[in-house]
């Protein structure tokens, strides 16, 4: 018994080192092969045999990100042109770019749709800031100055800056009532008056950047309520309704004008979230 326990101990041994010792052998692969497998290909060793097999493997899904549409506008052509894959050229009738409201997408091949590329449409701090709801909120004059100088930088009409410094505030007794723009009388006690009042309009239009992209395109123009609270001595801008939806709209319209424009024009684009 011992003896047979010794023999087979032996024969697991020699195996173990056979396969040791072919483990760590190079794997040589023909010329011919290696031009026929060297795309997409998973090479497996069978240790036994000493067999070489191959299993072709899909090429991944792209699935880039531009922030540049000159950038975008190239990689499409290209595609269309077959650059990227050797199959592209027969498929490129068949792409189609979807502009949505946050990105806009060309799949590659309409009739499958893992493969795409995207150019991606963020909205810059300014815009964020005019679709919030912190817009609206009331500011104090020294607020509402270094709001006017930060935020909204670029975007003013020359001359408000100005006006809203040097506005300055009153306030006092009195014994009538009266209520008017810029002046306000609070149940015949007290009134509370603004003096620089009329240097500020009543409405204004920003001039923004939408997107981030690094082409910039035209400013958008956006208007709004600029609203003052003579009593506590407040200001807010309310954008109208509509006006940033409008902008957002009118800067996806100018990024496809740019696309159809470049983009070859067998490649058709609509307005639509992919």
């Amino acid at each position: 018994m011992s003896d047979t326990t010794v023999t087979a101990n032996g024969d697991a041994i020699a195996v173990l080192a056979e396969m040791a010792r072919r483990a760590a052998e190079p794997i040589v692969i023909g010329r011919d092969q290696a031009e026929m497998h060297s795309e997409h290909t998973m090479f497996h060793l069978d240790r036994h045999t000493g067999d070489l097999r191959t299993h072709r493997m899909p090429a991944p899904t792209r699935s880039h990100v531009f922030h540049q549409i000159g950038s975008f506008v190239e990689f499409v052509n290209n595609a269309h042109d077959g650059k990227h894959s050797s199959g592209m050229a027969e498929r490129c009738g068949r792409m189609i770019i979807l502009c949505g409201d946050s990105e806009a997408t060309c799949f590659l091949d309409d009739e499958d749709r893992r493969d795409a590329v995207r150019l991606r449409f963020e909205t810059t701090p300014v815009f964020d800031f005019l679709e919030s709801h912190d817009c609206v909120a009331p500011r104090r004059q020294g607020d509402f100055v270094k709001l006017l100088r930060t935020t909204f930088a670029g975007a003013l009409p020359s001359d408000l800056l100005g006006a809203v410094r040097r506005l300055e505030w009153t306030s006092g007794s009195s014994g009538h009532a009266e209520l008017r723009q810029g002046k306000e009388s609070l149940g015949k006690s007290i009134d509370a008056e603004v003096r620089g009042m009329s240097a500020l309009p009543g409405s204004l239009t920003l001039r923004v950047q939408v997107f981030t992209l690094e082409d910039p395109l035209p400013d958008c123009p956006i208007e709004c309520a600029m609203l003052l609270d003579v009593q506590d001595q407040t200001f807010a801008i309310h954008p109208l309704p509509m006006e940033t939806a409008d902008a957002r709209s009118a800067a996806i319209a100018e990024v496809m004008r740019q696309l159809r424009a470049d983009i070859e024009p067998d490649v058709p684009i609509y307005r639509a979230d992919a």
